[in-house]
């Protein structure tokens, strides 16, 4: 049996603490909404595992609906490194680092040239970014960029790609959110709490939790509230590897 807190309802549930959640959480306490966070801290999330790459304007694959919202949400990263650093929210990671799209070897040349030509067009077309700053380089100069090249069979550079550790981002959104009143609970949800047909909560943990609104952040795992739902979320789980390297200082 499960119990519902009327007198506690928030204004807005987020399920899910990943990056996506965090940054919702964040902007509704920073608004001054009543929020709570609930988060089971799942292993192999992509907030976790993503390689936190930054640029859009190197995609060549997703449809032009994702390349316009990637452009602008990525255009947003330094207003929001800037105001948490402001909180003093502690380290988001993010910097501007450039980027290298190479052809590495003679069997990936077709699909280097076929990616270029992609996205030097809808450099084009669009008048940005400038040319002196997303553009086809040598491959001496691809090396000097990254010394750990070898043969270079094709290279394009963009100066303004840049970086995030969504691990660290998302712990900043997280601190600077909690100064500003959000709650957090750990654990799972078992399902949305619905009434008229409509979504009024979350249950978790056996208790139904009450809000106005319902934010599903869950990543790979959000199909289950989709099922309850009706309605499919195309959102799926994809393999990946990372490795995380630490440079060490060769005089110590």
């Amino acid at each position: 049996m499960s119990h519902a807190y009327n007198q506690n309802a928030y204004d807005v549930i987020v399920v899910g603490g990943g990056i996506v959640g965090a940054s919702a959480a964040y902007h509704l306490a920073h608004d001054g909404a009543k929020t709570l966070l609930i988060d089971r801290h799942d292993v192999g999330r992509a907030t976790d595992a993503g390689a936190g790459i930054l640029a859009p304007e190197m995609n060549r694959r997703d449809p032009e609906a994702w390349f316009n919202f990637a452009v602008e949400a990525v255009g947003y990263y330094p207003e929001l490194a800037a105001a948490l650093a402001e909180e003093d929210a502690g380290e988001t990671s993010y910097a501007r680092c450039g980027m290298l799209l190479v052809a590495a070897s003679p069997d990936e040349q077709a699909a280097y040239a076929d990616a270029e030509r992609h996205i030097l067009a809808r450099q084009t077309a669009r008048q940005t970014p400038a040319p002196a700053d997303l553009h086809p380089v040598t491959a001496g100069k691809a090396r000097d960029l990254f010394p750990a090249l070898g043969e270079v069979y094709g290279a394009l550079y963009y100066r303004h790609a840049a970086r995030v550790d969504g691990r660290l981002l998302g712990q900043a959104l997280l601190r600077a959110a909690h100064q500003r009143g959000l709650h957090v609970l750990a654990g799972g949800v078992e399902r949305l709490a619905i009434a008229g047909h409509q979504v009024a909560g979350v249950v978790a943990g056996g208790d139904t939790l009450l809000a106005a609104t319902t934010i599903i952040a869950g990543g790979a795992w959000s199909a289950a509230f989709g099922d309850q739902l009706g309605v499919r979320i195309p959102v799926e789980p994809q393999r990946g590897q990372i490795a995380h390297l630490q440079l060490e200082d060769a005089s110590t």
